[in-house]
């Protein structure tokens, strides 16, 4: 055990040179690889740059408001016809005495005691 100790000792413990594995050259990539890397670390690193540059303040500048539609003229007033207002509808769901009317889920069939 002892001469076991001795022989690491020497040749990895103190030796002076780091040790390296050999090339493996099927792993490396050739010179179009390197540009390649290359080129994407300087797009990487302006894209960074870019992020990092203050930016313009955003502003808003005012433009015309956009014009309100025209009301329409009623009949009596002038001699143009201008298309009236619809009235107001009665509310469809109207409840009549001694009928409940509840609410219609979707999905479910109608109800026969909801007036609709």
């Amino acid at each position: 055990m002892q001469e076991r100790q001795e022989f690491l000792d020497r040749y990895f413990v103190f030796s002076d040179s780091a040790w390296e594995p050999p090339e493996d050259y099927s792993r490396k990539y050739g010179l179009v690889e390197a540009i390649r890397q290359s080129q994407l670390q300087a797009d990487e690193k302006q894209r960074i740059l870019e992020e990092a540059a203050p930016h313009r303040p955003k502003t808003h500048e005012a433009v015309e408001p956009i014009s309100l539609p025209t009301m329409a003229v009623p009949k009596s007033a002038g001699g143009t016809t201008a298309p009236q207002s619809p009235q107001p509808q009665p509310p469809v769901n109207t409840p009549q005495p001694g009928r409940p009317n509840l609410p219609r889920t979707p999905g479910m069939p109608p109800n026969p005691n909801r007036v609709e």
